[in-house]
């Protein structure tokens, strides 16, 4: 890992870690991160605990977005792109500087 003295990390505890809680993914499955990641954005960034997440569906079922409102403004917006055409279609955007995501989950297999 860059920037980190690993022999020096095995003789820390976890109490003396600067993090207060401990946050993981479940591990059940290839998608997932984007929950994760989105929950951890909102209280970190907004102090907003998102307990459910509602996913829109764009162009397809392979292709949905969460996003994050305050006081009636989005200011976060993620998207999952599953399945290479989805891959190929936000590449395009990308280039074309007309892709509007603060991150986005990429799976090659259609359907995560």
């Amino acid at each position: 890992i860059f920037g980190v003295d690993l022999p020096f990390c095995c003789f820390l505890r976890f109490d003396d870690l600067k993090e207060g809680d401990v946050v993981r993914h479940d591990g059940k499955r290839s998608d997932g991160y984007l929950e994760h990641i989105f929950k951890h954005a909102a209280k970190e960034l907004f102090g907003m605990d998102v307990k459910e997440i509602t996913y829109k569906a764009l162009k397809n079922k392979d292709f949905q977005e969460v996003t994050l409102e305050k006081d009636g403004e989005t200011v976060l917006r993620f998207a999952a792109a599953y399945g290479f055409r989805n891959i190929q279609n936000m590449v395009l955007k990308l280039k074309k500087g007309k892709f509007l995501y603060h991150f986005v989950e990429v799976l090659a297999c259609p359907g995560g």
